[in-house]
């Protein structure tokens, strides 16, 4: 009822307004101004460059002989909870999260 009403005023109080060319100048205007550029893609030269920075650290800070030695010791955690250590954990975390960057890595090439 409310909406009927309110069309109603709105349809009775219509005012218009003078054009004077207003809408033909701003179509001029919009017509001659530059299309943007599109944005380049990014994304391959930023992963390449964070890539070759944590190469760079793995092997900097050994990395490496870190990793190892946690793959030698994971066969401790079947042993018992108290002999997990510090390498250990970050083998494990490591393994997962290369596992999980595959098989991410894998399903958006293979969607596309």
């Amino acid at each position: 009822m409310k909406e009927d009403n309110i069309k109603v005023f709105f349809t009775k109080h219509k005012e218009t307004v003078p054009d004077d060319g207003f809408n033909a100048r701003l179509l001029n205007t919009l017509i001659v101004l530059p299309q943007p550029r599109p944005r380049k893609d990014r994304k391959p030269l930023i992963v390449s460059i964070f890539a070759a920075i944590g190469t760079v650290l793995f092997v900097v800070f050994g990395g490496y002989d870190i990793l190892l030695q946690g793959l030698e010791t994971v066969g401790l955690i079947f042993s018992g909870s108290g002999t997990i250590t510090p390498e250990i954990i970050t083998t494990m975390l490591m393994t997962i999260l290369a596992f999980w960057a595959l098989i991410r890595f894998a399903l958006r090439s293979f969607e596309h």
